[in-house]
Order: structure tokens, then sequence, then C-alpha cells
């Protein structure tokens, strides 16, 4: 009796790992004037239900981005770039894998630049 209350035990745990999936959001940051990829753009990304709960990565080279370990739920992202303004966006992850795609990022008026 004592073994099959361990295996069922062990077995309702492993079925909660199975579905506590960790979701990945990704995407590729361009210029809209000129779509030139913005490499080092910081993407934050918060929950709006934790405030404690914060995320961010840097876009590579070509212009891309990848944050790991998310869960199902509503996220505000935000991205900034210097010389550009910030942007945000409400999104949900529902995928395991979100590919947000290219994400054009407006540059400021000419005599809002430092």
């Amino acid at each position: 009796m004592r073994h099959a209350l361990i295996f069922t035990i062990l077995l309702l745990t492993c079925a909660q790992l199975t579905n506590a999936q960790t979701l990945v959001l990704k995407g590729v940051l361009k210029d809209k004037s000129d779509s030139t990829l913005l490499k080092n753009a910081t993407i934050r990304i918060s929950s709006p239900e934790d405030a404690n709960f914060r995320k961010q990565a840097l876009t590579g080279p070509n212009g891309a981005f990848e944050i790991t370990g998310l869960s199902q739920k509503p996220y505000l992202l935000t991205i900034s770039y210097v010389g550009y303004g910030e942007l945000q966006r409400a999104i949900m992850l529902q995928a395991e894998t979100q590919d947000l795609g290219t994400i054009y990022l407006p540059n400021p008026p000419a005599n809002c630049r430092k």
C-alpha cells in the first residue's frame, strides 16, 4: 500500500512538471526608416501580475533576441535603444515558442535626438 501511495505521488508530480511549460519569446529588431538591424537594444519583459518579475536581453549583431523561461500569461514587452524612443507592447504568450517576427522601432524626429 505504501509503495502505491509513493508511486501515485511521483506520478502526480511528473504530470505537474510536464504541464509547467517554459515558453520562449523571440524576434528581430530593425530601424523603421531604413530596416537597419539594431544590435545591443534592450528587450525587457515584465509581468503586470507580479511587480517583481522582470527579464531582459540584448539584441545580437543580427538584431535578434530571445527570452526563455516564461510562462503562459500576459506580459508587458518594452524595447529601448539609444537615440530612439521606447516601444511598449502588451503580449500574451500562448505557444511554446512565440516569434514576434520583425519589430520596427521608429526613429524619433531629428530635432528630438541627442
